[in-house]
């Protein structure tokens, strides 16, 4: 049927004639390279769709974040460009951004990234010796911004590869600048020898990598001298300023104090010189009086460094736990040999520190001190739980209780006064002890550098604490804070009276009320707490300081006590006034809260 069907339409129709082939289109080699690319292309933009986030180029959020970060005052390189170009005109970094990415593909750093304008600061006066200068290094800034992404990535390789322990590396990740001797340094607080080995290897290859053809310019008197590692003469360069340590103005202010001490009469300076408490810390020709509340931690690890054997090789005192103990003296030596510090605060921010530190945070020891004490004779109707534990004292409650024990014209008092809120001029008696040199707690980063050179520290211990001692000091309060719920003399007592998740958002308070971290409430539900360990919560901590600027933190801390001193009563901040007038007037502090 079907080959009749086909026989009839071909006599009827006829057949189609077929079209003749096309030849072959002649492929050029422009062609032929033309279309290797376009599939080059999408293989690349396969590979970069599936590949992990480290392998990609630069986002413009990454470099947006470190220059966020990253200081506004921060000294420009050689190029002279500071942060704040970058951080004021978002299209310009946009443009920057772009130029990191094409750096990134190639491979290739700028020569300019691998000078450093290096200049000569002096350590101590009348430096003329070399070895009496440190050299600051600096670096272009879209450099270190490079880098600082570059870094930031690593971090969280390492941390995702469980290659080092998260506590660890929380220290240096997102830092815009980590030098190798200061990322040691942190790693050797842990003493975790095999893990510092590698990152030490590892970074040391990096600078081999990136900075292979370095060169380093250094101030000499008003003049750059500049070398590189194929230079055998020094060429000579632009004029450039010097970077030198803040000055520090305790030795005016002893002066000062004992003027003042001078025109008034000796009797209505508090008490004699057998009256004063006296405790100290000594080492060869130094004495310090200690202030309960003023640096007194790292104070005491600055001594330690000096009497202690086992801490003779610690370059920073924040290499040492700060649960070490250290046997005081009794009295300020008075022989003209001895130079004699004194370190003070405001009277009004030492007494909140005491109330946050001992009392608000999760401390049974001192609860159990004081806060019984203040629950029996300052506060209203006290529940039976209060009155075992001391646990739930107000900060009003606090400077009622201060205000009993100190006041003079009080009839009765409570008990002796403690030394975290015992008045400075009564502790260290400035009027009866002539002090060299009186630093004060709101310049401590500058002041504390004076008491390190007396105590004729090495350069290397100088040079950490010059450059990074805000840094490390926040670190290391946070890393105290954070243990204070873990430590194993407070858990009993600590479990008697609140909940282990009561003393974790305590700390979390207590952090917050020192500005070291940011405002958000802890990130851990009353569920979640019994899974919390020391490191989660240094980590959170961390975290949470990293989110927020200094300004933002600085900010906050003042609002906090603002609060604080608004819930006293008008009668107790006339009498803390009056506890407190010598500390005012010697030392120069508005009599005032704010």
């Amino acid at each position: 049927m079907t080959s009749l069907i086909y026989t009839v339409s071909k006599e009827r129709f006829g057949l189609a004639k077929k079209k003749p082939e096309k030849p072959a289109p002649i492929i050029s080699r422009r062609q032929r390279l033309i279309k290797q690319t376009r599939k080059e292309l999408s293989s690349v933009k396969r590979q970069y769709r599936k590949a992990k986030e480290e392998e990609k180029e630069p986002s413009l959020s990454e470099v947006q974040h470190v220059v966020k970060k990253a200081r506004t005052g921060s000294v420009p390189g050689p190029n002279g460009i500071p942060y704040r170009v970058y951080k004021m005109c978002p299209g310009i970094l946009q443009k920057l951004w772009t130029l990191l990415r094409v750096i990134w593909r190639k491979g290739k750093f700028p020569d300019c990234w691998k000078r450093a304008e290096g200049i000569f600061a002096p350590k101590e006066k009348d430096s003329n010796d070399i070895g009496q200068f440190r050299t600051i290094s600096l670096l272009n800034v879209e450099g270190k911004i490079f880098f600082a992404v570059l870094a930031k990535r690593l971090s969280t390789f390492l941390t995702d590869s469980n290659y080092v322990l998260t506590t660890i590396l929380v220290l240096v990740s997102g830092e815009s600048e980590v030098t190798l001797s200061t990322m040691l340094r942190k790693l050797r607080r842990y003493r975790k020898e095999l893990i510092l080995l590698w990152v030490a290897l590892l970074l040391l290859a990096l600078v081999m990598i990136f900075y292979r053809d370095a060169g380093i310019k250094i101030l000499v008197g008003s003049r750059h001298q500049l070398w590189t590692s194929h230079d055998t003469d020094p060429k000579v360069s632009v004029e450039a300023k010097a970077v030198d340590i803040p000055p520090t103005h305790g030795y005016e202010l002893a002066r000062r104090v004992a003027e003042r001490c001078s025109s008034y009469v000796r009797n209505r300076i508090s008490g004699g010189i057998d009256e004063g408490v006296f405790g100290s810390f000594s080492s060869e020709n130094i004495d310090l009086c200690i202030v309960w509340k003023v640096g007194t931690t790292f104070i005491r690890r600055l001594f330690l460094m000096k009497q202690n054997p086992r801490f003779a090789k610690v370059i920073s005192p924040y290499e040492i736990n700060f649960s070490e103990d250290y046997v005081t003296g009794s009295r300020i030596r008075m022989d003209l040999s001895v130079k004699r510090f004194l370190f003070v605060r405001n009277p009004y921010k030492r007494l909140l520190s005491a109330f946050v530190d001992k009392l608000m945070a999760p401390n049974p020891v001192y609860w159990t001190i004081l806060g019984v004490k203040i629950a029996q004779y300052a506060k209203q109707s006290p529940s039976p739980l209060s009155l075992a534990c001391g646990h739930d004292v107000e900060f009003h409650e606090f400077i009622r209780y201060s205000v009993l024990t100190l006041d003079p014209t009080q009839r009765f008092r409570p008990g002796a006064p403690d030394g975290h809120i015992s008045s400075q001029s009564s502790l260290c008696k400035p009027c009866h002890v002539k002090y060299d040199f009186i630093g004060k707690m709101e310049n401590f980063q500058s002041d504390s550098i004076e008491l390190i050179r007396q105590m004729r520290f090495t350069n290397e211990t100088l040079d950490v604490l010059s450059e990074n001692g805000d840094m490390l000091s926040a670190e290391d309060a946070i890393l105290d804070s954070c243990y204070q719920p873990f430590d194993p003399d407070f858990q009993a007592g600590l479990l008697k009276c609140i909940s282990f998740y009561e003393a974790l958002k305590r700390t979390w308070r207590k952090m917050q009320i020192r500005g070291l971290i940011g405002p958000e409430d802890i990130p851990v539900t009353e569920k979640d707490a019994v899974l919390v360990t020391q490191d989660k919560l240094f980590k959170l901590a961390m975290e949470s300081r990293d989110h927020t600027t200094q300004t933002e933190r600085l900010r906050m801390k003042n609002n906090f006590y603002r609060e604080f001193y608004n819930s006293i009563g008008a009668e107790d901040l006339s009498k803390l006034r009056a506890i407190y007038a010598e500390d005012f007037m010697l030392f120069e502090y508005d009599h005032r809260p704010f």
